[in-house]
């Protein structure tokens, strides 16, 4: 009998290309460089190994781009996945399993799944797939949803106090982990049985929209009995000499900040509210974890060696809702991290800013992942000119604003180390009324567009030295989120406003996390940094205020501190803290107001913060620091500056410090700047990319001497150049390689 998948390939092998929309002829553009999809097909391996210097994506041991196709009803992707092979794009992902619960009394449907895989195999017979793996939500309707009544979150409303369950199980959830874990296993072993020479790996998805999140609309999560019992373990775990009565222990919900609070939480009157969102991460990064031992363990009895991984470690969301940053369960990285059997952690590029003009940002943390060897896969959802509008959702208005930009993310993906799937949202609603999929890239100069970047990505991925070249490192904290009321005034400003202030920088940045310092300093490139700012590192444990002490207030840096770094301890907010960080004397003022900042840092007068209340307020309070600003409300002393000879502290007690205050700091510590028009700037080794906020001319000074190529062209700009002098359009990206003179 003829497998499936050989009966498939023997009907579809003679295909070569599809039309586009707007095309008179197949799109077929010449294959791109790098291995042929021959030596891919079939898969015998996949994995994540390092590479030059940074993990990358290996298919049958060799380097891969990781660029993919995303359709989520995968049954209809056929023609759009003939296109990508076209242009040189092989691998694919797509949504595999059916919503329901993945429970044993509520078996896989797999003639669908069947059908979905079909569908896909059609469109390319070498195609290679990564299948998103739903591992349960319930549906108004599901008979299972009141089964498993208590074992579903329970959710309050910040706003009303109104009590209601999820569509998700709690992710304390035991039978959810042992009966998900085995339909998860039988679903791998029926994917591995009949498709297994085009499965690359599984991407796990669990929680709201699949993204490992208790939710991303207003909700204090969890108070299920499963969450209470859980949380009450890890309490006893935690506090081994204290007497702790499991049947009194309840899950803090009352989280909800009113503007007359405190935005951070007492260390020591609010302690149980603390632990419990240090556990509320750690359930879900736990159970995360337990899904792909499950993952790896059915492959490795299959003797399969295939990738696994998911979403987490969010750290930059939307702006105006808080539940993004203090509810979702996010901040437990390390333990992810950790796990030998999760390979890759991906999330959407960051939707505050990725408009035309404005700048492309990873959500989490890429930076930290790198270290760690994690390949960082981005959900590229750019909403192309063929999309329709949505409220929150930039949409490119022309086909040009869609090139540009695709290209100045694929080079914040490349810098970051990363792959990324292109998602088409659009196939998900109805269908035109020809019956077509009004699919996002069918179009002629979309499709050339991704073909010329899998061709640029694969030369990226060939290069000698894939570590990083920034001299700016930008330090979150895992911890800190477990100090954050729920309320969107502090993180917006903090965090969000901040990021965006960055882009305009005029030079990269990478992000990376407070506990991670340890390891990053362990890199011989670390040395590169020159401007380190820390932003919610409200705790930082002694070992790492040491490190910080030993390793970084050195070799000339400055390092700017944020709001209130240092200020939680474990005996209470404490200035004295603060001072041994920082090297400057603070003082703390319990008020709420609003943080506004008068600046003349850079010789000019400049205004910048936060609007909102913030409480509590931080002041500077040192006769021996240089005071470069003052609060609005007060009078107070709002910026500091002092020399220590060997390293700067620099501390803004107001938020979002804006782009040309960061711009003075970092030529004042040594870093190279290549643009101060407000353009976002992209730098991989070799490699130079500008996104024009403005249009217009543009001196584009060198770190050295190069010989200047167009990056997807080839085309020659210049020979032994110390700048480039080029024109920009509005929004518009260009990409330059730069060889050593006279190697080319």
């Amino acid at each position: 009998m003829i497998p499936r998948r050989d009966f498939i390939q023997s009907l579809v092998m003679a295909a070569a290309g599809t039309r586009v929309a707007g095309s008179a002829e197949p799109f077929a553009p010449s294959a791109p460089d790098g291995p042929a999809s021959a030596a891919l097909f079939p898969l015998r391996e996949a994995s994540v190994r390092m590479h030059h210097g940074a993990p990358a994506l290996h298919l049958n041991g060799q380097p891969h781009p990781a660029l993919m196709f995303f359709f989520c009803r995968a049954a209809d992707a056929t023609d759009d996945v003939r296109s990508f092979a076209a242009a040189g794009i092989s691998l694919f992902s797509g949504c595999f399993s059916p919503p329901s619960p993945i429970l044993p009394e509520q078996p896989w449907d797999l003639d669908r799944v069947r059908r979905a895989f079909d569908a896909v195999i059609r469109g390319n017979p070498r195609v290679l797939i990564l299948p998103r793996v739903g591992l349960g939500s319930f549906r108004e309707t599901d008979a299972e949803g009141a089964r498993y009544e208590s074992e579903r979150q329970l959710n309050r409303h910040p706003a009303t106090a109104e009590m209601s369950r999820g569509r998700n199980f709690s992710f304390s959830s035991e039978i959810w982990k042992q009966r998900g874990g085995e339909a998860l296993a039988e679903f791998i072993r029926f994917c591995e049985r009949e498709y297994g020479d085009h499965i690359i790996g599984y991407h796990l998805t669990a929680g709201f929209f699949g993204e490992w999140s208790y939710s991303w609309v207003p909700a204090l999560s969890d108070a299920s009995e499963p969450q209470r019992r859980a949380f009450a373990a890890w309490l006893q775990r935690r506090y081994p000499d204290q007497t702790i009565d499991p049947a009194t222990v309840a899950v803090p919900l009352d989280r909800t900040r009113t503007t007359d609070q405190l935005c951070l939480f007492d260390p020591v009157q609010d302690r149980r509210t603390i632990d419990y969102l240090l556990f509320h991460s750690e359930a879900m990064a736990s159970a995360l974890v337990h899904f792909a031992q499950v993952a790896k363990a059915t492959l490795r009895d299959l003797k399969r060696k295939k990738i696994c991984g998911a979403f987490y470690g969010y750290s930059f969301k939307n702006m105006n809702r808080p539940a993004n940053f203090c509810n979702p369960g996010h901040a437990a990285l390390d333990l992810v991290l950790r796990s030998p059997d999760v390979d890759f952690v991906c999330a959407p590029y960051a939707y505050t800013g990725r408009e035309t003009g404005n700048m492309y940002q990873a959500q989490l943390c890429a930076a930290t992942l790198r270290l760690h060897g994690k390949l960082y896969l981005c959900e590229e959802d750019t909403f192309t000119f063929r999309a329709k509008r949505e409220s929150n959702r930039h949409v490119c208005v022309t086909r040009g604003d869609t090139v540009h930009v695709f290209r100045r993310n694929l080079l914040g993906i490349l810098r970051d180390n990363g792959g990324a799937w292109y998602m088409d949202c659009g196939g998900n609603g109805p269908l035109v009324p020809d019956g077509q999929v009004d699919g996002w890239y069918r179009d002629e100069e979309l499709m050339r567009n991704f073909a010329a970047m899998q061709r640029l990505a694969t030369r990226v991925l060939q290069g000698p030295d894939r570590t990083t070249d920034a001299q700016v490192a930008l330090i979150l904290s895992d911890e800190g989120v477990a100090h954050l009321r729920h309320d969107e005034a502090l993180p917006d400003a903090l965090l969000v406003r901040q990021w965006l202030e960055l882009g305009k920088l005029g030079a990269p940045f990478d992000c990376y996390r407070s506990e991670d310092l340890p390891r990053l300093m362990e890199q011989n490139w670390a040395k590169n940094y020159r401007l380190i700012i820390f932003l919610s590192a409200f705790a930082l444990p002694a070992p790492l205020r040491a490190l910080i002490d030993a390793q970084l207030k050195r070799d000339g840096r400055t390092l700017l501190f944020v709001y209130a770094p240092g200020l939680i301890t474990p005996a209470g907010f404490s200035t004295e803290a603060m001072r041994a960080l920082t090297g400057l004397q603070l003082s703390i003022r319990r008020d709420s107001e609003h943080l506004l900042a008068s600046c003349t840092l850079t010789g000019e007068r400049i205004l910048y913060g936060t609007e909102r209340m913030i409480n509590p307020i931080l002041s500077g309070a040192d006769p021996a620091a240089e005071v470069y600003g003052t609060f609005l409300n007060s009078g107070d002393p709002a910026v500091l500056r002092r020399d220590f000879g060997t390293w700067r502290s620099v501390w803004s007690g107001a938020p979002a410090v804006p782009a040309s205050v960061l711009r003075h700091l970092a030529r004042e510590a040594g870093v190279h700047l290549f643009s101060a028009a407000g353009d976002q700037v992209l730098t991989l080794r070799g490699y130079l990319a500008i996104h024009a906020a403005s249009a217009g001319d543009r001196m584009i000074p060198l770190r050295r001497r190069a010989d200047v190529f167009d990056a997807f062209t080839g085309e020659s700009v210049a020979k032994g150049a110390g700048e480039i002098r080029t024109q920009l359009g509005f929004g518009e990206t260009k990409v330059w390689r730069l060889d050593e003179p006279g190697t080319a």
